[in-house]
């Protein structure tokens, strides 16, 4: 009866969302954005929608259209960097995790994220470092525990590592990676029945992930031999 009624489509993408129709929520938001005075009241929803449904290219793009229309937000700008992330893009993560920092000095989630992507574009030492001083002004926080733990097994800081993640994941047991890094760990150290137990405590939880169990399977094998 009122197709472009903004207030309604928000609504019926509110349930959408609640009944886990996240494709059908994503159309009800474009539509949203298309008649709404304030277009970028669909967001975080509409790029959450998208990356529940595995299309990071589309996440992507929605959160790059939050951020034209409301640049000097740093909650969507951060949400723009996690979507590069989630893309494998980490590069331009980290760029839009300085951003972030920029506008909003001292973000814990941004620095973390920003930590994060050094980690992964090959400067452990400067995260180590950008993490710490994090970890100084909040010890329990549990991203930036897991980003140290990472930062330092790159490092071959394995001992120092360890504090850190089983810090976390006393704080947070059900956070996996935190197991996951710990199990890289034994590996290194060639402690294959600690790697088993790491990942199979992770696979408990999260039971779908076939890289983890694939990793899992290959290390129980070789143990047989």
């Amino acid at each position: 009866a009122f197709p472009n009624n903004p207030t309604y489509l928000r609504r019926l993408a509110e349930i959408q969302s609640e009944l886990g129709n996240s494709k059908e929520e994503a159309a009800a938001l474009e539509q949203f954005m298309k008649v709404s005075p304030s277009p970028v009241e669909a967001f975080p929803a509409l790029g959450n929608a998208y990356r529940r449904m595995g299309q990071i290219d589309r996440c992507i793009e929605a959160f790059q259209r939050a951020v034209v229309l409301d640049p000097r937000n740093p909650e969507l700008l951060f949400d723009l960097g996690r979507a590069y992330e989630y893309g494998h893009a980490y590069a331009k993560a980290l760029e839009t995790y300085k951003r972030v920092c920029a506008q909003n000095p001292g973000d814990p989630d941004a620095t973390a994220g920003w930590a994060r992507m050094e980690v992964f574009t090959g400067d452990p030492a400067s995260a180590a470092r950008r993490i710490e001083q994090l970890l100084a002004r909040k010890p329990n926080d549990v991203d930036a525990l897991l980003v140290h733990g990472m930062a330092l097994r790159q490092q071959g800081q394995y001992a120092r590592a360890k504090v850190s993640l089983e810090k976390g994941l006393k704080l947070s047991p059900e956070y996996g990676d935190f197991m996951l890094v710990l199990g890289g760990i034994a590996e290194s150290e060639d402690r294959p029945a600690e790697a088993l137990a790491w990942y199979d405590r992770y696979l408990a939880q999260n039971g779908g992930n076939s890289t983890v169990r694939a990793k899992r399977d290959r290390i129980a094998a070789q143990e047989q031999k």
